[in-house]
């Protein structure tokens, strides 16, 4: 056991409550890893520009539409710096 504002991983979430004692949810450190690595994966593979953007984009389409519910700014600013938009 723990404490919740020591927080736990579950599905890819980070769930801790702050010190003010409010409740977050944001993408975990291991769940960001692993898509960096599959866009870095994709961007390494021999397929033609076009076809890599395209499976890039699906990817984060995928894995914002999945992080849609947690804190929304921690995790789309987390996968912008991959996307050069930062």
């Amino acid at each position: 056991m723990s404490k919740a504002t020591d927080g736990f991983d579950f599905l890819g979430w980070r769930f801790r409550v702050n010190s003010r004692g409010v409740f977050k949810s944001t993408p975990s450190s291991k769940n960001y890893a692993n898509i960096k690595a599959k866009i870095k994966a994709t961007w390494k593979s021999g397929a033609t520009t076009e076809a890599r953007l395209k499976k890039i984009e699906s990817q984060v389409r995928g894995w914002r539409q999945y992080h849609s519910r947690c804190d929304t700014r921690s995790a789309f600013t987390m996968i912008s710096p991959l996307l050069g938009l930062a």
